[in-house]
């Protein structure tokens, strides 16, 4: 009986000293194989302006890890689509990775994306999430002023000659109803000058023939 009670006492006794120090040995055995507990930081701002339809599409984001990067990945879609599209990012150096969407995904009204990155201790972080990404707009593209001015169809200078000489309006002397009033007149006075030549001609004559007479000529104004 007193045995008993000795070894109940010293497992107290050890209990009350050891008990204590279980949080840290818990910790311990959660711990990763080269006891990394730090993830990487994505530092990332979506665009402030839209991206044009029909262009390819670069994503770059800054990733730091206090050991080491393992990788990093983009998620993207169309707004209101359904599934994400993976891309591996590329480190370009200078903790800067980068993902091109290519031209043909670049649709309005938009893309919504995130990054994952991770580290060799299998720590991960998420810029943006599956049920709450980022979002870049995507606009039309407007044809360049270059684009335009070839759009525009130029006229030859033999082109533009036609155009010219029928736009200009024609001279009144060489319009129809002129020389129909002109030939009226001729008519009508060849007719009262030369017909009848019996005795109740009364035109006066000089010495060397008929007087001259004249006539006048009027018509509307052009």
């Amino acid at each position: 009986m007193r045995k008993q009670a000795l070894v109940l006492s010293a497992i107290a006794f050890h209990t009350f000293l050891l008990l204590p120090l279980a949080p840290l040995w818990a910790q311990d055995l959660t711990l990763p194989p080269d006891g990394d507990r730090v993830p990487p930081v994505i530092q990332h701002e979506p665009p402030a302006q839209s991206a044009p339809t029909g262009k390819p599409l670069t994503v770059e984001v800054t990733i730091t890890d206090n050991t080491e990067v393992l990788e990093a990945i983009l998620y993207y879609r169309p707004v209101g689509g359904s599934d994400y599209t993976s891309l591996a990012m590329d480190a370009l150096g200078q903790n800067v990775y980068t993902a091109t969407i290519p031209k043909g995904e670049v649709v309005e009204p938009g893309l919504e994306y995130y990054v994952q990155a991770s580290d060799r201790a299998g720590n991960m972080v998420l810029r943006g999430f599956s049920f709450s990404p980022l979002m870049v707009t995507v606009a039309p593209v407007l044809p360049s002023q270059e684009e335009a001015s070839e759009a525009v169809a130029v006229a030859s200078p033999k082109d533009r000659l036609t155009m010219q000489t029928a736009a200009a309006p024609k001279p009144w002397y060489k319009k129809w109803w002129v020389w129909t009033i002109v030939g009226g007149v001729v008519v009508a006075a060849a007719a009262g000058g030369g017909g009848g030549g019996g005795g109740g001609d009364t035109t006066p004559t000089t010495a060397g023939g008929p007087t001259t007479g004249s006539a006048s000529i009027s018509g509307p104004l052009p």
